[in-house]
């Protein structure tokens, strides 16, 4: 990884430490992005992936090969999936 790749992946370590800390309903904290980009927005901490880190992360590339991330979705019903798609 360069200097300019590590750095991007250092500032959104440094991002996600700031994460809001309030109460659950029991009482606990909990970590919470909510309302961190404003009441509009739409994307969460897809705001995380500027032009910048998408171009530090093309530099990684190393085989055109693309994977799938898909999961496969059972739509028979079974003991264990009783509630098919």
């Amino acid at each position: 990884m360069s200097d300019e790749q590590d750095a991007g992946v250092r500032s959104i370590q440094a991002e996600d430490s700031d994460m809001n800390a309030g109460p659950s309903t029991n009482g606990e904290l909990t970590w919470t992005n909510a309302g961190r980009w404003g009441p509009t927005d739409q994307l969460g901490t897809l705001n995380y992936i500027t032009p910048e880190l998408r171009i530090a992360a093309a530099g990684l590339v190393r085989v055109g090969e693309t994977v799938s991330m898909a999961k496969p979705i059972d739509t028979q019903a079974s003991a264990v999936n009783t509630r098919p798609a």
